[in-house]
């Protein structure tokens, strides 16, 4: 299944037409219609009618049109999700001259880890200067 194929079906429903959809999608009619039909042959029923010089949508893609708009959607922000939600890898990095280091850290730290244990802690400890 590939996510440009509901795009493509999208559009197609949008134009009704074979040409204006693939001028949209940017490419030729024909690699059009072989998406749209590798489309079909995914999910095993043919999802327009072709007839000569024309096409009619499916009552079924119709109906399923919101559907589709929504699962394309979904699929969209799946990898920010995705990205987003592994807490595990959420890095703080403290920057701070020695002396904090060695008297407010380690009681910083404590806190911070029961408040959030998926939290890891960088220290960078340096001079005023650096």
């Amino acid at each position: 299944m590939d996510l440009r194929w509901l795009d493509d079906v999208l559009i197609l429903l949008e134009e009704r037409n074979l040409s204006r959809a693939a001028a949209r999608r940017n490419i030729t009619q024909p690699a059009f219609s072989r998406r749209i039909r590798a489309f079909e042959d995914w999910l095993g029923t043919p999802i327009i009618e072709r007839q000569a010089n024309r096409i009619d949508a499916t009552p079924a893609l119709l109906h399923s049109e919101t559907e589709i708009r929504a699962l394309a959607a979904r699929l969209r922000e799946l990898p920010t999700k995705v990205a987003h939600s592994e807490t595990s890898r959420a890095t703080v990095t403290i920057a701070a001259q020695h002396a904090p280091t060695q008297s407010v850290f380690p009681e910083l730290a404590l806190r911070a880890r029961s408040a959030f244990p998926e939290l890891s802690f960088r220290l960078r400890a340096g001079n005023l200067d650096d």
